[in-house]
């Protein structure tokens, strides 16, 4: 495998279905690898919470988990990753369809220069992204650059809308 996933002994039987191929990035509450299904190459991100965060207390840990499964299964949109398995007990993961491109924040570092007919593709594709949202009463809490994956090809662009942890359902 391209990296290693620590701290916990379940991950071992794990590797027989996904690979790990790098570390994506490290939040506040578990670290998010991108890997792929062994059978069919299928690309996915895998969220394993953090030690840290999962010593806060079950609780709390369930709450915000299980806040963000029961968002994701909610939301049938081409602009939100699918939650393709999960488990919220002690070895803490999910395991999503893995969104292409870079994040608009890397995007836009790059100082890429962009045409009309993207720009409104790129804008286009994230309304559609907060429609879907706001279709199921939820509320993201954390829209940003680097939740934000966009994907371009020729000068057509396709926007995900990523990293639903702070996620909660209107008037929960």
């Amino acid at each position: 495998n391209g990296c290693q996933i620590t701290g916990h002994e379940f991950f071992e039987h794990f590797f027989f279905s996904f690979t790990c191929d790098k570390v994506c990035r490290n939040g506040k509450q578990g670290t998010v690898y991108l890997g792929h299904r062994v059978a069919d190459e299928f690309g996915v991100a895998i969220k394993v919470l953090d030690q840290y965060f999962s010593n806060t207390g079950t609780a709390t840990r369930h709450r915000f988990n299980s806040r963000e499964v029961a968002n994701l299964r909610l939301l049938r949109s081409k602009h939100v990753p699918k939650l393709l398995d999960y488990d919220l007990s002690e070895t803490g993961y999910l395991i999503m369809e893995r969104a292409p491109g870079l994040t608009l924040h890397d995007w836009l570092r790059q100082d890429v220069l962009f045409n009309g007919a993207l720009g409104r593709s790129l804008m286009r594709d994230s309304f559609e992204a907060l429609a879907a949202v706001q279709k199921n009463e939820i509320v993201h809490q954390d829209i940003a650059p680097k939740n934000i994956s966009v994907h371009i090809r020729h000068q057509d662009a396709r926007v995900w809308l990523l990293d639903f942890g702070l996620s909660k359902l209107v008037g929960a």
